[in-house]
C-alpha cells in the first residue's frame, strides 16, 4: 500500500497543555535533611572528669546532667536530681559553674528524686567545667556548711561529681545537602512555544 498523498492540511494548532515529560513549575520546598554524623552526638555528651568523696554509682550520663544548648561561648546545662531516690530525697543538691568570669555556687536542700535544675555556663577553651555535689547526711547543717566543697577521700556522705561539657560541635556537616534548593529547572526541557512549521 502507498501513503496517502498529502499530509494532513494542517498541523495541531498548539502543543499539549502540560507534557509529561515537563519538570514540576517548582522545586521542592527544602531538601531532605540527613542525619548527623554519629561522631557528632558523641560530642554532645558530658564528660566525667572525676569523683571525689563517697563511691555511689554514677546515674546514667543522660538522666544527671544533659546539654541543652550550644553557641560556641556558653552552654546550656540541665541537671536533675536522679542520684538519690528515697522518700526523702537528696539531703543536699549542689552546683558549681563559671557564670562569666566568676564561680555560681547555686544550694539546694531535701531535693526530692527526679527534681531538674536549668542554667547557662560560660565556656573556657571551647569547655565548660560543672561540679554537681549530693550529700545524703541528714545531720547535714545547712548554715553551717559549705555546698560546694570537695569533699574529703573518707567522707561516705558526699559525693562531688566533677564534668566536662562541649560548648561547640565540631560535625562535618561538608556531606549534607545545601541549605537551599536549586532556583529552577532550565528553559531547554520545557516545551517549544508553537508546533514545527511543517508535519
Amino acid at each position: 500500500a502507498s501513503p496517502s498523498a498529502s499530509p494532513s492540511a494542517s498541523p495541531s494548532t498548539s502543543p499539549s497543555a502540560s507534557p509529561s515529560e515537563s519538570p514540576s513549575s517548582t522545586p521542592s520546598s527544602s531538601p531532605t535533611e540527613s542525619p548527623a554524623p554519629t561522631d557528632c552526638y558523641d560530642q554532645l555528651t558530658p564528660k566525667l572528669t572525676g569523683q571525689y568523696g563517697s563511691n555511689i554509682s554514677l546515674p546514667s550520663d543522660d538522666e544527671l546532667i544533659v546539654i541543652t544548648s550550644q553557641n560556641g561561648t556558653h552552654v546550656g546545662v540541665e541537671l536533675r536530681q536522679v542520684v538519690v531516690n528515697t522518700p526523702t530525697g537528696a539531703v543536699m543538691f549542689s552546683f558549681k559553674y563559671r557564670n562569666d568570669t566568676i564561680y555560681t555556687c547555686e544550694s539546694n536542700f531535701n531535693v526530692e528524686f527526679d527534681t531538674d535544675f536549668d542554667f547557662v555556663a560560660k565556656c573556657f577553651d571551647n569547655y565548660a567545667e560543672v561540679r554537681v555535689y549530693v550529700s545524703f547526711n541528714g545531720d547535714l547543717d545547712p548554715e553551717s556548711c559549705d555546698p560546694c566543697e570537695s569533699p574529703s577521700e573518707e567522707d561516705e556522705d558526699t559525693v562531688e561529681f566533677v564534668f566536662e561539657l562541649p560548648c561547640k560541635s565540631e560535625c562535618d556537616y561538608s556531606s549534607s545537602p545545601s541549605t537551599s534548593p536549586s532556583a529552577s529547572p532550565t528553559d531547554s526541557t520545557a516545551p517549544s512555544a508553537s508546533p514545527s512549521a511543517s508535519p
